[in-house]
């Protein structure tokens, strides 16, 4: 998917943020029953998502900053 083909995405950074949280669910309420279905590559798989996610925004701050 090209940068440039998301909707007000103009960078290689903001793609990778987009991509993220639009590949969550959009469900924001889950039960005990659905936590428990939730295998652990999954939660690792999300996990390393989210640190990407986070690292990006650190990364692009800092790059504003200087």
């Amino acid at each position: 998917m090209h940068v440039s083909s998301l909707p007000n995405v103009d960078s290689l950074s903001n793609a990778v943020i987009y991509s993220f949280f639009a590949s969550q669910s959009s469900s924001h309420q889950l039960d005990n029953e659905d936590l428990k279905q939730i295998d652990v590559d999954d939660l690792e798989k999300m996990d390393l998502r989210w640190q990407m996610a986070m690292l990006t925004m650190r990364a692009r701050r800092f790059l504003q900053k200087t």
